[in-house]
């Protein structure tokens, strides 16, 4: 009867040891995903309520003017999707403006017609600049 109790005791120890094992597995895929989630939620916070402006593009001089709404450290501008103008280290405060030109004034990067958007450095973050304008 000794022995029958001591395997009794021995499976139950075991078992509580192998929930113990399962929670913490669970316990880290978990908490992984939760950090992953909340570290993407913050770099994406920048980008809530962002919007650049454009007020002017002019296709024969290939100028866009910009305004963003909020401190940006770049800007970068796409003609119909394609990245024409990567301005990633100049700043613009908000509700300022700024006029970007063409870095190569031998191509005619902008013409009539052509889509032009924007996409501005908040933070460490590019967030799209959501204004679109028709040169």
């Amino acid at each position: 009867m000794y022995k029958k109790a001591q395997s009794q005791i021995i499976t139950t120890v075991l078992i509580i040891l192998l929930v113990l094992a399962g929670i913490v597995i669970v316990w880290q895929v978990v908490n992984s995903t939760v950090q992953s989630g909340a570290d993407q939620i913050e770099a994406q916070s920048g980008c809530l309520g962002f919007e650049m402006g454009i007020t002017n593009v002019t296709a024969t001089t290939d100028t866009v003017t910009l305004r963003p709404n909020k401190d940006i450290a770049g800007y970068r501008v796409y003609v119909d999707g394609s990245l024409v103008v990567d301005a990633g280290s100049t700043a613009v405060t908000s509700h300022g403006t700024t006029t970007s030109t063409d870095p190569d004034n031998s191509t005619d990067n902008i013409a009539t017609g052509q889509e032009v958007t924007t996409a501005g450095l908040v933070g460490s973050t590019w967030c799209d600049g959501v204004n679109k304008e028709t040169a």
